[in-house]
């Protein structure tokens, strides 16, 4: 997908996804290294996660300033048979606006478990001023903004070669026999 700077574009999954307990068939893909089922927002400026702010309903692996149309691609890939599919978004040799050498991250969404998973190949722009999440968000939000997990907000600690798996929460309510 070839994203202006702080452009975004609407996707298929290719199955339905929960979220937060809402199903969702397409997602947003941000340029700046977050996807959204919720409503389109430029949103450069990364904030701290959960927050009522726009945007909501939130998975956020790297979102910072980034700009895919100074160098690199935001792909998406699809795979696996129901009900094991897949669906991936990689920011690939991505800058951070400004001009940086090039990172690359990438989120999957699960099917079959709902859970979501972030992996980092390389997070250094070669400036210690957004190097390995200084300037970023990483992490998930619910809808209204109110519900959420922070992984980090603006602290150097996403490593290369590193990976994080979220997985749904599942109430005593939703267990049946």
């Amino acid at each position: 997908h070839a994203l202006a700077d702080d452009g975004s574009v609407v996707v298929p999954i290719g199955f339905d996804f929960s979220f937060y307990g809402v199903t969702r068939g397409t997602l947003r893909i941000n340029a700046n290294g977050f996807i959204t089922f919720g409503p389109d927002t430029a949103a450069s400026g990364n904030q701290r996660l959960p927050d009522p702010a726009l945007p909501n309903d939130v998975v956020a692996p790297f979102w910072d300033d980034l700009d895919p149309s100074t160098g690199g691609t935001v792909y998406t890939l699809a795979q696996g048979a129901a009900p094991n599919r897949s669906f991936t978004v990689a920011w690939v040799g991505v800058r951070h606006h400004g001009g940086t050498d090039p990172v690359t991250f990438e989120v999957t969404l699960y099917e079959d478990s709902g859970k979501i998973v972030f992996q980092y190949q390389d997070v250094d722009f070669a400036n210690a001023t957004y190097n390995f999440g200084a300037s970023a968000t990483a992490g998930v939000e619910g809808l209204d903004g109110l519900d959420g997990t922070s992984l980090s907000f603006n602290q150097p600690i996403i490593k290369n070669g590193t990976a994080r798996r979220f997985y749904p929460v599942i109430t005593m309510a939703e267990i049946t026999y």
